[in-house]
């Protein structure tokens, strides 16, 4: 199983009995870890760190951390170890022995070098008597064992423990997970902030729905996708960067992030589904020509969101690299549009509803034309598609009554090698297809 490192708040258990003439020598390492530390929770895939820390005939402890506070040490495990061995670990004065107990309700302390460790804190006894004096001194030993967090398979992260979902507000995710599973951490309620680091390349499917108390999220280079609903109904999320690893968002990914009030859009993005941003109430957005866009600093207009539905045309910028799913949708005025050459992907459902969208013009830059592209475009007659598209989603021209002809502006060659769905050319169960591509080199029919 690979390590997980996590640093944590250990709560010290205090104990002393009595006045002991002590025997045995601890150094304390100046790194002490008290109780009321606030400390951020990290999982990772490194282990804890591997300096020999000795003083003489006193204690000795290889790969863990501790610290000293009067009577008391404290040790801080990898959840992999599942029980702590004290031989060889710990050695006394010449002429004392040692035994260890787990409580000390009346009992004996009863002999033992290896004891169980349970997740989370583990209090234990160490007693130190000196066989020339008989004198005792009595040691509280507080090992935290790090609580197991996430459920993983093969660098995914699949779930989380319910330790997790009960106790832990902020989580750092990196070195060697390479993704987070659809729904892993799915109504996580106390999850407060999280930073998904490089080796991170997607975030599944409603990864973090419903963390309502998400505020705060940090996604490094790395990530490459985001899927459907990943964050979805995260309202008290605030703002997002995405980082220029980024190509692609599913459907509903921020769907209902009512607090969501800015996201940083990189150029990469090349895909954005359907209703990305829906119910996102006070989302800030740049506007052009009747029309409302996502973006960054350099380029405030990479995504084109939505257009007001009450206009008969628009003009999308020139510098707008994707059209999102349903940015056009029932906007039932449009007459005509012209996808700009600096365009390279047209969303699902763009134009759905676009009843009097008579005529469109797809840019040379266009590679993908996603499903139910232009659905119920009922007057839809004319369009002209680049030979720059390589993929056509199913059902695009669906309920486009008007529509009998394709111009493509490409060789029949060309046409045959693009990608299509099945049905890609369905229009309604009423009627015949009969589409027809007019390709450069002669014509196809459908």
């Amino acid at each position: 199983m690979k390590k997980l490192r996590l640093t944590i708040t250990i709560a010290l258990f205090l104990c002393f009995v009595g006045t002991f003439t002590a025997c045995l020598d601890i150094t304390d390492t100046g790194t002490p870890s008290s109780a009321g530390e606030t400390a951020k929770e990290t999982a990772s895939q490194s282990t804890v760190a591997t300096d020999e820390i000795a003083s003489g005939d006193g204690l000795i402890v290889d790969a863990h951390s501790f610290s000293l506070e009067g009577n008391t040490l404290s040790l801080s495990v990898p959840n992999e170890v599942e029980s702590y061995s004290f031989l060889g670990q710990i050695t006394v004065s010449e002429g004392a022995t040692w035994t260890i107990s787990t409580d000390l309700q009346g009992r004996d302390i009863v002999p033992s070098k290896t004891v169980p460790l349970e997740e989370g804190n583990n209090a234990l006894f160490l007693l130190v008597m000196s066989n020339n004096d008989e004198s005792l001194a009595l040691y509280t030993v507080s090992i935290w064992r790090e609580p197991k967090l996430f459920e993983m398979e093969d660098g995914t992260i699949i779930g989380v423990t319910d330790y997790f979902k009960q106790h832990i507000t902020d989580v750092a995710i990196g070195n060697e997970v390479t993704a987070i599973g659809g729904g892993s951490f799915a109504n996580c309620t106390n999850l407060k902030s999280i930073t998904i680091g490089s080796t991170v390349v997607s975030i599944g499917g409603d990864a973090f729905y419903n963390c309502s108390n998400l505020t705060n999220v940090t996604i490094e280079e790395g990530v490459a996708e985001i899927g459907t609903g990943a964050f979805c109904g995260c309202i008290e999320l605030r703002f997002v960067s995405l980082p220029n690893s980024l190509t692609s968002i599913g459907d509903a990914a921020f769907l209902n992030c009512k607090k969501l009030a800015r996201i940083s859009i990189p150029d990469s993005v090349t895909c954005v589904g359907f209703r990305v941003f829906e119910g996102c109430e006070i989302l800030d957005y740049n506007t052009y020509d009747q029309a409302g866009y996502l973006g960054n600093e350099d380029n405030p207009y990479v995504l084109l969101v939505y257009c007001y539905e009450s206009f008969s045309s628009s003009t999308i910028h020139p510098q707008t690299k994707v059209v999102a799913g349903a940015a056009f949708r029932e906007c039932t005025h449009l007459q005509s549009i012209v996808i700009p050459n600096s365009v390279v992907s047209i969303g699902k459902n763009a134009f759905q509803g676009c009843v009097r969208l008579g005529s469109v013009t797809i840019g040379d830059s266009v590679t993908e034309i996603n499903d139910l592209a232009f659905v119920g475009c009922a007057c839809l007659s004319s369009i002209v598609v680049s030979n720059s598209v390589k993929r056509i989603g199913g059902s695009v021209f669906q309920d486009c009554s008007s529509l009998s002809v394709i111009k493509y502006l490409g060789t029949t060659e060309q046409w045959e090698g693009i990608n299509k769905r099945d049905h890609w050319n369905f229009i309604s169960y009423t009627e015949d297809a009969g589409l027809t591509v007019q390709c450069v080199d002669g014509d196809i029919p459908n």
